[in-house]
């Protein structure tokens, strides 16, 4: 009896880890943190390009492809049967010693990587959160030496086929090169004279409307000319694009007063007149663009700032702030204020800039904990030959800012 409950025994926990083994081999199965030579050798043994994640213990999106990608069936189908795959703790020995050996490949997390086990030759890389799709298709682009290199390679010797654009495309995008991007998808165009295949096309449209990225590109300001156009077609959704158009004005308009505040010292904006000249041209077109008030008060402040009318750049910032355009300036209403304060040498103009400062943060700090421009109002006060007091704000914007960088280190642990 007893040898038949042991030998009972044996056969559940045998089945139980086998039903283990099973469930944990469904996704990706990985070497975890192995010494990268044995990585290459079974890989060379088994005839297989290695896939390698490289990641951190507090990466979010990292955490997101371990627990939602990395484990779906089909996922893993496709990664075991083609790769050996291995993942790394950036932070630890092996990842610190694969760090060494691929130098300034992994900057940022997730980094993933398609490599060669003889030559050793990264076949592709990509940065960032993929979806299962995307992952297959990163993947793919490695396994059949498509890479950048190679797509590059082709798309130089001529190839222009609409499928050949597509992964082309899409490789460029998903690598985040976005002038790249824009200069091809304008040159397709352009080199057909074929920018109304949009208005007829559905999939040329479902496919390039992914990728209205940047305002100067001849692709978007055709949008744009023809957007009453595009709204009358079935296929287009008006919304979506309403929303996209809205955002690349948006970002071209604050791109005019890109400015920051590096250890006490402010970086000015560059006067970019071709820009605020298609800023101006888009507004023009898009007469119902939501938030068009906002924009057209950047670009006046724009005006102000490089015509050195200073009290008039403020007045229109003061106007921003009570009629709740500011929020279309973001940080930009922080370093306008900054640049006039230390452009225009009027100290009465800076001490009622200096005022407002106080005030918005006051504001800010009611409506969200930790809001820290104690930085702007020392730069402020340095103007106007406060040192006490530069040193004492800019001693409150050093503990809030350790603050916050401790209560986000914790939430990465």
């Amino acid at each position: 009896m007893l040898k038949k409950i042991v030998l009972l025994w044996m056969f559940l926990g045998t089945f139980g880890a086998s039903i283990a083994r099973g469930e944990g081999e469904q996704g990706i199965r990985f070497l975890d943190n192995v010494a990268w030579k044995q990585v290459v050798s079974k890989a060379i043994e088994q005839k297989k390009v290695i896939f390698v994640d490289c990641y951190t213990s507090w990466c979010g999106p990292c955490k997101i492809l371990a627990k939602e990608v990395f484990p779906l069936r089909e996922i893993g189908d496709f990664f075991n049967s083609n790769f050996i795959n291995v993942k790394y703790d950036m932070e630890k020995t092996e990842g610190l010693i694969f760090n060494k050996t691929y130098e300034g490949e992994v900057k940022n997390y997730p980094t993933m990587l398609v490599i060669d086990p003889v030559s050793g030759k990264i076949l592709h890389k990509f940065v960032g959160r993929r979806s299962p799709e995307e992952l297959i298709f990163e993947a793919k682009q490695g396994l059949q030496k498509r890479g950048e290199a190679s797509l590059e390679k082709r798309y130089k010797a001529g190839e222009r086929d609409f499928p050949f654009i597509k992964d082309y495309i899409l490789s460029l995008s998903l690598s985040g090169q976005k002038e790249r991007l824009v200069e091809v998808i304008d040159r397709y165009f352009n080199e057909n004279d074929s920018f109304d295949e949009l208005l007829k096309n559905e999939e040329k449209w479902k496919f390039f409307s992914t990728y209205l990225c940047d305002l100067r590109s001849d692709y978007v300001q055709y949008v744009i000319k023809n957007n009453r156009r595009f709204e009358r077609l079935s296929f287009v959704n008006k919304d979506e694009l309403s929303k996209q158009l809205r955002s690349r004005v948006w970002e071209c308009a604050n791109e005019l007063l890109k400015m920051t505040l590096v250890d006490g010292k402010l970086v000015p904006f560059r006067k970019d007149p071709a820009l605020r000249e298609i800023v101006e041209k888009s507004l023009n077109s898009l007469p119902q663009l939501m938030w068009r008030e906002n924009n057209v008060a950047i670009v006046r402040l724009y005006d102000r700032l490089v015509s050195q009318d200073w009290c008039g750049a403020f007045e229109l910032l003061t106007y921003m702030q009570v009629f709740e355009l500011e929020r279309a300036l973001r940080g930009n209403y922080w370093n306008a204020c900054a640049y006039i304060a230390e452009q225009s040498g009027d100290r009465e103009l800076a001490a009622k800039i200096l005022e407002s400062m106080k005030q918005e943060q006051a504001l800010g700090e009611k409506k969200v904990p930790n809001f820290n421009k104690y930085d702007y109002i020392s730069f402020i006060q340095k103007q106007l030959g406060d040192k006490d007091g530069a040193k004492a704000s800019m001693k409150v914007y050093k503990e809030l800012r350790a603050k916050k960088d401790k209560l986000l280190k914790g939430n990465r642990s």
